[in-house]
């Protein structure tokens, strides 16, 4: 459970089950002695330490590959510290021996984007992700895989959400959700759990604007950068964009989930908790009994996301014979 009241994951991110595997490795493999292929990657990373490095030209570029795959065994076994270097170093490589417009080294920025991402080191991700998308820009057309693109703009969103850049955040959402949406169709469960991200980023951006609007006296709101004339009341749209979202995620999950999945009652949840802010209790008391029984079902009774709802149901029910601002304590969940 999180302060804001969403029982999520730390964030949406695109699954790796659809994200090309371009390292050629089974997911199994571990980074250890007892495995042939480890173990030679192994010996290359010592070679290099011990300052035996290839000739140059095409044997670089062959060990920079070797790298990269050390690379991957080790970031599935969540070695991160170990792994940073090793990218770091293949990406020298192949900065210095191809050009600016190589896929290769995109594929490069991305990995280490990623890795200093999972590693929570998300500034020094954010350099390394902005030269992948450069790059990009130089790459022809068809040369790249799209969803490591998406799951790249995704992590950054994030990045510039945690810090209140929402305008900029939003931006880069949108695109990975267009993206998702070509690549894996309309009714992909990942286009959902994007369509999720942005709905709450686009919540968290209308409380950014309503909290300016209610701390500044009206001159002052009307010098202040977020307001553009009669725009007093139009962070309202970003709500409604944000119901419209959580209810297209809905959607998708009831067409293609199982009746009893945990995401469904996510979207549930949420999509209740949007509606009861704005007023429509009636149909977010329906939508979050769904949920309490869903998780009930698949999460038992104490687990936090059950409570979660549960407790939500409670507050609504208890907001519509009382105060109405009851409301706003509602929480989310995903």
């Amino acid at each position: 459970m999180t302060t804001d009241g969403e029982i999520r994951n730390d964030k949406h991110d695109i699954s790796q089950h659809d994200i090309s595997q371009r390292d050629g490795l089974p997911a199994g493999r571990k980074v250890d002695g007892t495995d042939p292929i480890a173990r030679q990657y192994l010996e290359l990373a010592s070679k290099y330490e011990s300052e035996e490095i290839l000739d140059s030209g095409l044997q670089d570029l062959e060990f920079a590959n070797s790298l990269s795959k050390l690379v991957a065994l080790l970031e599935r076994q969540g070695k991160y510290d170990e792994a940073i270097p090793l990218c770091k170093r293949s990406l020298t490589i192949r900065t210095f021996a191809l050009s600016d417009d190589n896929s290769e080294v995109a594929q490069n920025l991305y990995q280490l984007g990623g890795l200093l991402w999972k590693d929570q080191k998300y500034d020094e991700a954010v350099p390394f992700y902005e030269r992948a998308f450069a790059t990009r820009k130089l790459l022809p057309q068809g040369s790249e895989d799209p969803l490591e693109f998406a799951q790249s703009l995704s992590r950054l969103a994030t990045m510039f959400e945690r810090q209140g850049i929402y305008d900029d955040s939003i931006t880069m959402r949108r695109r990975s959700l267009a993206i998702c949406k070509l690549a894996l169709g309309e009714d992909h469960p990942e286009v959902a759990g994007t369509l999720n991200d942005l709905a709450e980023l686009l919540q968290r951006k209308f409380d950014q604007v309503d909290k300016v609007r209610q701390k500044a006296s009206l001159i002052t709101w009307r010098m202040s950068p977020l307001y553009t004339g009669p725009r007093i009341l139009t962070g309202q749209t970003y709500l409604n964009e944000a119901c419209l979202l959580h209810q297209q995620a809905l959607d998708i999950r009831e067409r293609v989930l199982a009746e009893d999945h945990p995401d469904l009652a996510q979207s549930l949840n949420n999509l209740a908790g949007l509606l009861a802010r704005q007023g429509d209790t009636d149909d977010a008391v329906l939508l979050y009994q769904r949920a309490v029984a869903i998780l009930g079902r698949v999460r038992g009774e104490e687990h936090p996301d059950t409570q979660t709802s549960s407790r939500n149901l409670k507050i609504l029910r208890t907001s519509r014979t009382s105060s109405p601002n009851s409301s706003k304590n509602l929480f989310k969940i995903g």
